[in-house]
């Protein structure tokens, strides 16, 4: 039976059950955009103090600046932690 693969849309015989696509190369097109997909998604904040989950609109590893000056909106907690 073949298959289509969902990167270049080319029809191939699999070799096992578990083959999805046609070349490695396919493979890694699907892979490195699943990659990027998961490395832009930003960091929740869970403040001590009142609890709340807060979703950051930047990556505190990256911008040390933005996150030794970040304070909790919900209850104006002051993040004293540094990276």
């Amino acid at each position: 039976m073949k298959r289509k693969c969902p990167i270049c849309g080319v029809r191939f015989k699999p070799k096992h059950d578990k083959h999805i696509f046609c070349v490695r190369s396919c493979f890694r097109v699907d892979y490195n955009k699943r990659l990027r997909e998961k490395s832009n998604t930003k960091p929740s904040f869970s403040c001590p103090k009142c609890g709340k989950l807060t979703k950051l609109n930047f990556d505190p590893r990256k911008n040390h600046v933005k996150w030794n000056n970040f304070v909790c909106p919900n209850c104006n907690y002051k993040n004293n932690s540094n990276y």
